[in-house]
């Protein structure tokens, strides 16, 4: 997960980017065959419509409400898997 103070489309951009190379770590630094991983990004202040890139790119999307943080993401949201194979 991306965690910022500010989260703006760029970030959502570069995590996706992360989440792909993921896939690519070797089974000898990690084993992550079989795992099915899910991604998230997280900021106290979003920036120009971030949230919405991110939900639409499948990511989960958690923001500050008061004190708490919430998963933003609807009953109709569905979670991009990246699957290890």
């Amino acid at each position: 997960m991306i965690q910022n103070e500010r989260l703006s489309s760029e970030d959502v951009k570069e995590h996706l980017e992360r989440l792909k190379k993921i896939q690519l770590v070797q089974p000898d630094r990690i084993n992550l065959h079989g795992v099915t991983l899910y991604g998230a990004v997280a900021g106290m202040i979003v920036e120009n419509d971030a949230d919405r890139y991110a939900y639409k790119q499948g990511l989960f999307v958690l923001r500050q409400k008061g004190n708490l943080v919430e998963i933003i993401n609807d009953e109709n949201f569905i979670p991009k898997e990246w699957k290890i194979e």
